[in-house]
C-alpha cells in the first residue's frame, strides 16, 4: 500500500509542476527533477522488489487500521513522509514552493497534492490540531503563524513503522507508536520522547 500511495503522490507532484506551466521561473530545475523521478523508477515502480525483505509487511496499512485513518488522511500522511522517503521528492517539494533545495511539504502543498481546495474548512481541519494526524502525533507541523505555510513532518518512529524498519528488541519500546483509545481520545501507551 505504501508503494502504491507513494507513486500516486509522485504523480500528483508531477501534475503540480505541469500546472505551474512554462512561465514558471523554476522550469529548468523542474525538468531535471522530473527526469530524476522518471529515471529512479519512482513514477513506475509500485511493486515490491525481491531485495526488500519487509515487502510483504505493510506498515501504512497497520498505521491506517490502528488509527482509523480514512483514505485522505492516509494520503496526507504519505505526503508528509515523502521527503524522507525519496530525496528527489524533497527537491520537487522545494521547487514547487519556489524554495532552494530539498524542502518538506507545507500544509498548502499537501492539500494541493491531495486534491483538497485551500478554502475547504473540513480539508484544512485534517491538518489542524484536532485532526487525527496531529492529534495522535502521526504528523507534526512547524513554522510560522500562517497555517498554510507551516511545514509538515513525520516523527522518526512513525516513519520507521511506515517503512518497517527492523528495530532491535531493546529499542522497540522507545520507537513504538502510541495506541489510541477512541473512547477517551487519549493514548493507551505514551510515546517516549
Amino acid at each position: 500500500m505504501l508503494r502504491t500511495e507513494f507513486a500516486g503522490i509522485v504523480g500528483a507532484v508531477v501534475r503540480a509542476g505541469i500546472r505551474r506551466g512554462a512561465l514558471w521561473a523554476e522550469q529548468s530545475r523542474w525538468d531535471a527533477i522530473q527526469s530524476a523521478l522518471e529515471q529512479n523508477g519512482t513514477l513506475a515502480d509500485t511493486s515490491a522488489t525481491s531485495m526488500d525483505p519487509y515487502a510483504g509487511d505493510d506498515g501504512l496499512s497497520r498505521v491506517a487500521t490502528v488509527f482509523r485513518l480514512n483514505s485522505v488522511e492516509r494520503h496526507l500522511l504519505v505526503i508528509a513522509a515523502a521527503p524522507d522517503l525519496d530525496p528527489v521528492v524533497a527537491a520537487a517539494f522545494g521547487a514547487l514552493q519556489g524554495r532552494a533545495g530539498a524542502q518538506p511539504a507545507t500544509i498548502a502543498l499537501a492539500l494541493e497534492l491531495a486534491g483538497i481546495p485551500l478554502l475547504s474548512g473540513p480539508g484544512r481541519a485534517l491538518l489542524g490540531r484536532s485532526g487525527t494526524l496531529l492529534h495522535w502525533g502521526l504528523v507534526q507541523t512547524h513554522g510560522g503563524p500562517m497555517q498554510l505555510n507551516r511545514n509538515l513532518s513525520v516523527p522518526e518512529d512513525v516513519l520507521g513503522t511506515l517503512l518497517n524498519h527492523p528495530v532491535a528488541d531493546a529499542l522497540s519500546a522507545e520507537l513504538s507508536l502510541p495506541i489510541p483509545d477512541f473512547e477517551t481520545g487519549r493514548l493507551l501507551r505514551q510515546r517516549k520522547r
